[in-house]
């Protein structure tokens, strides 16, 4: 472990004194000139609490109201405590907060602070944003899709809806990208110093593993606390990192009268402030924190921070289509923001899990979510706005292309968006327009929507503890947490009655989720006026459930219940249609046991359980370095009649026309997405089913399906060195023939042959070098053989082929044919390699300067050759000898 002394001055004690506020004209003006102003105002300036109550009280915004935006509830309600505190108010009067589940505002409220998403049904309830005058967005540099969106937004809603009266925007943090988004924005970036207390950085090179080293790091720090006048605050990547670190210090917290404390993201709010709360008098508090205590949060008392290095985000698989949870080591501006936390009040310690070495190398800042994370959310909130094109708005960084469009197609097949009539552009389907009022995201929304049409059908049946335990399903879906492999209500049926208070705390929390849900659906089906069509049954139902009826305690009642289980399938079906896995019959070596699975999306998975039905829908799958194929860690049965019933309008009876081996098979597939249910014999393809045939047999066979022969062979290769080597030389490109180039170009090479190709005798008949000139334009043709010949005529007389196979080309003749030739031939300005052969076609040199051999080498060769082919000339000059391929005899000498 070393120590270094950060070079940072005292905090003063007089808070109007602060940095921040002597920049408070310089931002004004900013803001008028461009609505739009950038700061980076380092910890202690004052940022998140002295200056938007500078603002609040400036005549520039006193003709409407501040909303400001804190990364997470619990750092939005602190803030506006502190600063109503400050101005000697309660919070909920000039200053107040909304948050998801509470809020303190009233009429005279001039500054709210509020989440991201509280702004975002602000923006898209009102587009104009009218009656503000001011949008902070606090802590930008998280770089969160949300705050990017939001920024978007609003620059357009100045150009769109208040051109003559825009609001200004400000963003803000301690840690801001300066270069990217100066560019981005076009806005110079206002700095401001901050005034924090001295701190000493503690670095550690050990090499034991991370938990011990953090435990031992916590531990040291227990030690002193006592000696220091303040706590404790450790920073790890998430809830199961705090509650191994809790569990192994509790005894020793206890028996050293330490306040063991949890905050992460996963607690309500209440337990949030819980956690952040001054500890009773005589006591320290340690506090186990994620990345939640990392921004925003000014904690009172704290000394000492412990930084695991390590920090938790989503990152979305768009091949499996799934959001896995990666652990990376923190960035420089991550690591910078935690250690703040130990300066804020007081001067402090921090310790970091990492060497100074490692500290070097720390990437600058995290990568915008925008980036990494599923557009799903973000293309619903643009179309509800009223767009599907991103190049509408003006980025930070801009959605990129492909995942874009992968959200669309998704959320079109979930029937969340369609094409609106009369235009090319996308709207909000029914669907759509209901699950926004969700705490679902967009796949569980458009599957619990689809529950409540099918509850419908279930009047005389159907009860509403079963609609309460369908909930609780859907709310432990929404919560992603990482249970046990096992399938759903068995896992379920564990957790709600597991004694393990982790389990407790878990379950409390997706009820809290469930009721919710089931609350949002009944004020949804009231307020849309659907009561007495589709919803009808599922509004009377949610409106007869009481307080009592518990959605845990119903899912325990329910679980061998047909009408709920049907139900529950129904939902999850619609939820997850993309999910659906067809049970495979064949298992490789490397599976064992496990049974193997085709997704409907294309995927693959692996289903370790002596239970192995032939459907089942795939809720969650872990990936293992051992195994190539994921694993399903949490699933649900289905039968084939349950998958055709619940998604007829999905599947589809398409021709499929296909070589098997040599055959040409035509038949008609029953298909879900990428799975086969039936398949059945189909009529005499059309020439669109033989040419889709022909690409896909390329695509499963590679190019060596085709009947290559030596010529065609050849003539590829020249084409292939042509483009390799005359990149540079020539405005028109030679097209790409290796084997993945042709695949990508099948269908405009391949195609226009297959006319009537219905059996291997006529594939085997494909004209395959005209094919490939196909690709050439009208010059590239006539200029191939001058280019790139296929012969080249030696000195002797006779043409000898050209070998493309290798870059230079190569030529090969017997040595006697070469006599009197000094140079080698070039094409496309690189020299031809000569193989020179004896009299009987044996290797005896291979040379690109023939100059030199004749003069170096040809010497040793005549010596040693002439003796074995004495029939064959070995003059001593070569360069005035006839080049021949006669023997001597019939040269005449």
């Amino acid at each position: 472990m070393t120590s270094s002394v950060s070079s940072v001055n005292c905090s003063p004690s007089n808070q109007n004194d602060l940095p921040i506020l002597a920049q408070v004209p310089e931002l004004v003006a900013q803001l008028h000139a461009q609505e739009l102003a950038l700061l980076s105002a380092e910890p202690g300036a004052g940022k998140t609490t002295r200056l938007p109550i500078a603002l609040m009280q400036h005549p520039a915004f006193q003709n409407g109201k501040i909303i400001m935006t804190a990364p997470r509830r619990v750092a939005a309600q602190a803030a506006a405590s502190y600063m109503a505190g400050l101005i000697g108010e309660s919070v909920g009067e000039r200053i107040g907060y909304r948050v998801k589940g509470e809020s303190k505002v009233s009429a005279q409220t001039r500054l709210e602070l509020v989440t991201s998403g509280v702004l975002l049904r602000m923006l898209q309830r009102d587009p104009t944003l009218d009656g503000i005058s001011l949008v902070i967005l606090d802590e930008f540099h998280e770089r969160t899709v949300d705050s990017d969106l939001i920024l978007a937004l609003c620059r357009q809603m100045n150009q769109l809806y208040r051109d003559d009266n825009p609001a200004g925007l400000l963003v803000m943090s301690a840690t801001l990208a300066q270069e990217a988004l100066e560019t981005a924005l076009q806005v110079p970036i206002l700095f401001c110093e901050g005034r924090v207390y001295p701190l000493e950085y503690h670095y550690n090179r050990t090499s034991v593993p991370l938990s011990d080293r953090v435990q031992a790091t916590i531990e040291r720090c227990l030690e002193v606390i006592d000696t220091q006048n303040g706590d404790l605050l450790c920073f790890l990547p998430g809830v199961g990192e705090i509650n191994r670190v809790a569990e192994a210090l509790s005894a020793r917290c206890q028996q050293a009268n330490i306040d063991l404390r949890q905050l992460h993201g996963q607690q309500k709010l209440a337990e949030q402030q819980a956690a952040i709360a001054p500890a009773q008098k005589a006591m320290r508090r340690c506090i186990l924190a994620t990345a939640i205590a990392e921004t925003s949060l000014t904690i009172d008392g704290i000394c000492l921070v412990v930084d695991s290095g390590l920090a938790r985000e989503a990152r979305f698989d768009k091949e499996a289509g799934v959001v896995r949870l990666h652990t990376r080591p923190v960035t420089r501006a991550e690591a910078k923001q935690r250690a703040g936390r130990a300066g804020r009040t007081q001067a402090g310690q921090v310790f970091r899990c990492w060497s100074e070495d490692q500290q070097g190398a720390l990437s600058p800042q995290p990568e915008p979510e925008i980036n990494r994370q599923d557009l799903s959310e973000l293309a619903l909130q643009l179309v509800q706005w009223g767009s599907d094109d991103p190049d509408e708005f003006d980025w930070v960084t801009p959605p990129p292309k492909s995942r874009w469009q992968s959200a669309l197609s998704r959320l079109q097949q979930l029937k969340l968006l369609e094409m609106a009539s009369g235009s090319s552009s996308l709207q909000l389907t029914a669907f759509g327009q209901a699950s926004r009022e969700l705490v679902l995201s967009a796949h569980l929304g458009r599957g619990w929507l689809s529950l409540l049409q099918a509850a419908d059908k279930g009047v005389d049946t159907l009860k509403a503890e079963q609609l309460a335990a369908c909930a609780f399903v859907f709310s432990l879906l929404q919560e992603g947490a990482h249970l046990p492999e096992n399938a759903l209500l068995s896992a379920c049926e564990h957790l709600i009655l597991s004694p393990d208070p982790a389990n407790k705390a878990l379950c409390k929390r997706i009820e809290q989720g469930a009721i919710r849900l089931l609350k949002e659906s009944h004020h949804l089906i009231q307020s849309s006026k659907s009561t007495d069509t589709v919803y009808k049954n599922s509004f009377n139902l949610l409106s007869g459930l009481s307080s009592a009826q518990k959605p845990a305690a119903c899912l325990i009642a329910q679980l061998q219940n047909t009408v709920f289980i049907d139900l529950m399938i129904e939902g999850l079906c619609h939820a997850y249609s993309d999910k659906v896995g067809l049970k495979q019959t064949q298992n490789t070596a490397n599976t064992g046991d496990a049974g193997i699975y085709k997704l409907s999306n294309g995927r693959q998975a692996q289903l370790k359980s002596h239970q192995q039905p032939e459907f089942v829908i795939a809720l969650h799958a872990r990936s293992f370095s051992q195994d190539s194929r994921e694993t399903l860690t949490l699933w649900l049965e289905l039968d084939k009649k349950t998958v055709t019933d619940h998604l007829a309008d999905q599947i589809q009876h398409q021709p499929f026309c296909h070589w098997q081996g040599d055959r040409l098979i035509n038949s008609v597939q029953t298909r879900l997405g990428a799975l086969v249910l039936d398949e059945k014999q189909g009529e005499k393809p059309n020439q669109a089913a033989l040419n889709q045939a022909g690409i896909l047999r390329l695509q499963q066979q590679g190019i060596d399906a085709l009947p290559w022969q030596e010529a065609d062979i050849a003539l590829r290769q020249r084409i292939e060195f042509l483009r390799q080597n005359l990149a540079d030389q020539s405005d028109e490109q030679w097209p790409d023939l290796t084997d993945q180039g042709l695949l990508d170009s099948v269908e405009a090479w391949l195609v226009p042959f297959l006319t009537g190709v219905n059996n291997q005798r006529q594939w085997q008949q494909l004209p395959i070098s005209d094919m490939l000139k196909s690709l050439l334009s009208w010059p590239q043709q006539q200029a191939l053989d001058t280019l790139a010949p296929a012969m080249f005529q030696v000195a002797s007389g006779r043409s000898v082929k050209i070998d493309y196979s290798q870059n230079p080309p190569t030529v090969s003749t017997k040595l006697q044919e070469m006599f009197g030739t000094e140079q080698v031939p070039t094409i496309a300005g690189i020299p031809v390699t000569i193989h020179l052969l004896s009299p009987a076609g044996r290797p005896l040199a291979v040379t690109s300067n023939l100059a030199t051999f004749w003069r170096e080498v040809y010497p040793e060769v005549r010596k040693e050759m002439r003796g074995r082919y004495p029939k064959h000339p070995w003059p001593e000059d070569p360069l005035t000898a006839e080049a021949t391929h006669k023997t001597k005899k019939k040269l005449g000498n």
